[in-house]
């Protein structure tokens, strides 16, 4: 669960960057 939302997150933050 941890890597999967480590994963979602990186994507998310690459994706969205708007709190990077």
């Amino acid at each position: 669960m941890v890597s999967r939302t480590r994963c979602a997150n990186s994507v998310l933050a690459y994706i969205y960057p708007v709190q990077a």
